[in-house]
């Protein structure tokens, strides 16, 4: 979905100002479900991978501030964590570390 915005911007020529509207187009769409799990599978069977890396090779498929909103989603998520040296996906779905944590004393 593509929006029009149009604001009011002053404009001063030999002092006097004269009111000009000036449209932006933006993109309001934000990153499909197939951009996300292509991207999550991707650090999630690679380790450690760098954005740099990610978007070397989604260049052809995703836009780089399309990956950058795929990336905060899923460190929102707690699904990968963004260090120094890069990006590593962190969710653990072994059914026996899920066992553990069942058997472990909460502290509150």
């Amino acid at each position: 979905m593509q929006t029009d915005l149009y604001e009011e911007k002053q404009v001063y020529t030999y002092n006097n100002p004269v009111s000009v509207s000036v449209g932006v187009r933006m993109n309001l769409q934000g990153p499909t479900l197939g951009q996300v799990n292509l991207v999550s599978q991707f650090i999630e069977d690679n380790g450690l991978v760098t954005e740099k890396l990610l978007k070397s090779k989604f260049k052809e498929k995703i836009k780089g501030s399309t990956i950058s909103q795929i990336l905060f989603y899923l460190e929102r998520e707690r699904l990968i964590y963004r260090g120094k040296k890069g990006i590593n996906w962190i969710l653990n779905e072994n059914p026996k570390f899920k066992k553990l944590l069942e058997k472990t004393i909460k502290v509150r």
